[in-house]
């Protein structure tokens, strides 16, 4: 079947067609978002390849999310975690889509491997993007859906003299100033998300001061948890990852999902101990690894994602 883009009046559809399903993490909130007006400062266009495999139609999805304050971000999720479909998608997705890369100084991809390998391959061809600052693989964790019941009634207990509220944007310089990956306008964007998607933050009552928080990316995904070095070790970065996955249950209805870089060792030692979160695996049984890349025509500062 040919590669196409996605008629918006659609989007319902696609998205009961997607709920609560692991591999479509990125594409579910994306599209929700999206008919709901949440994440302002960023729209959607949409891009879908088809094909029947083993009497079954799989589907890709492309998100093309511009934002207003940032870069594009291209986010892939397929129905078949097959490196061979990827790959096949991609190749069919690319003439619709080739224009729009090539007229972006620089821009972010968030793919599946086979996919990403391919628009690699297909980006060498063009000699546009010479620069890829960032090129980093990752497992991808849930909490299936079985088990949310039970998880929405963990209770959490902080140490005295810390509390729980949501974060309001003016902390998103605070925020974003303590991060392993930062563009220019991200804190223009992550005020955004801060005032329109679920966040938790700990502060310290004695001094009102933000020591730990987590919020939604904007592309659905739990991300840029941090606990300030001096509050570690007390059980706060675990209670805040707990707080937000349960908040984008509750207010978002999405399933909650996170990212880890395979360089990050420490987190995913400490992720697969924790008996809610469930990996990700491919049509294979393997692991399944997301990609995130990022394509520049100039020289770009190196980003490397480590435990921190």
């Amino acid at each position: 079947m040919p590669a196409k883009f996605v008629d918006p009046s659609t989007y319902p559809s696609i998205l009961s067609r997607m709920k609560n399903l692991p591999e479509f993490n990125f594409l579910y909130p994306i599209i929700k978002f999206e008919t709901e007006k949440l994440n302002g400062g960023s729209r959607l266009e949409l891009f879908e390849y088809k094909e029947i495999i083993s009497g079954k139609e799989e589907s890709y999805y492309l998100a093309f999310k511009y934002h207003e304050f940032s870069k594009l971000i291209v986010i892939g999720n397929c129905s078949c975690l097959n490196g061979k479909f990827e790959r096949a998608a991609m190749i069919k997705l690319f003439p619709i889509i080739k224009e729009k890369l090539l007229e972006e100084s620089l821009f972010e991809t968030v793919l599946p491997e086979g996919s990403e390998h391919e628009l690699n391959r297909l980006m060498k061809e063009q000699k546009s993007h010479p620069y890829k600052p960032l090129y980093q693989n990752a497992f991808i964790y849930n909490i299936e859906e079985k088990n949310h019941k039970d998880f929405l009634k963990k209770e959490i207990i902080l140490p005295d003299g810390f509390e729980v509220r949501s974060i309001s944007p003016e902390y998103s310089k605070q925020m974003m100033s303590v991060l392993l990956h930062y563009q220019n306008g991200d804190e223009l964007q992550a005020a955004i998300r801060l005032k329109e998607l679920p966040s938790v933050g700990i502060f310290e009552i004695s001094t009102n001061k933000l020591i730990a928080f987590e919020y939604n990316d904007g592309i659905g995904t739990i991300a840029h948890q941090y606990v300030y070095p001096e509050y570690r070790n007390k059980g706060i970065g675990k209670a805040v990852e707990i707080l937000i996955c349960q908040k984008n249950l509750k207010e978002l209805d999405i399933l909650p999902s996170k990212c880890v870089a395979l360089t990050r060792t420490k987190v995913i030692a400490i992720t697969e101990k924790t008996k809610y979160w469930s990996k990700l695996m491919d049509a294979n049984g393997n692991p399944a690894e997301i990609w995130w890349t990022i394509y520049s025509k100039t020289p770009q500062e190196k980003i490397i994602f480590c435990d921190n």
